[in-house]
């Protein structure tokens, strides 16, 4: 997704007042400092926890893709396109790695 069509969703999302009011209640309630039990968060810790390993393997520094973005401007754009879908490839590998070494092999394997 480029930025336009990024944009233009945003957009498409804030113009329609069903979505505008269903971000503003996500807004009000993840902005209230009121908590009526505080051992039921919406997101559990250890799901903080997973996501947080999932974006430090998203964001991790790896050779591959260093050396595949090094390559791209001597590539056609047919095949410069094809390096957007292997680092993509990469980047999930590296995550699906990441949770099999900590022995999670499905979402519901974290308790609530």
């Amino acid at each position: 997704m480029d930025s336009n069509d990024l944009l233009s969703s945003i957009t498409d999302m804030f113009s329609n007042p069903e979505s505008r009011d269903k971000i503003q209640g996500v807004a009000e309630l993840l902005g209230s400092n009121k908590s009526t039990n505080t051992n039921q968060d919406i997101f559990g810790e250890e799901m903080m926890s997973l996501m947080g390993r999932v974006m430090q393997g998203f964001n991790r520094q790896d050779n591959r893709i260093d050396l595949l973005n090094s390559i791209r401007p001597y590539l056609k754009e047919k095949r410069a396109g094809n390096i957007d879908l292997a680092i993509r490839l990469i980047r999930l590998i590296n995550i699906a790695g990441d949770f099999k070494l900590k022995d999670v092999s499905n979402v519901s394997d974290i308790s609530e």
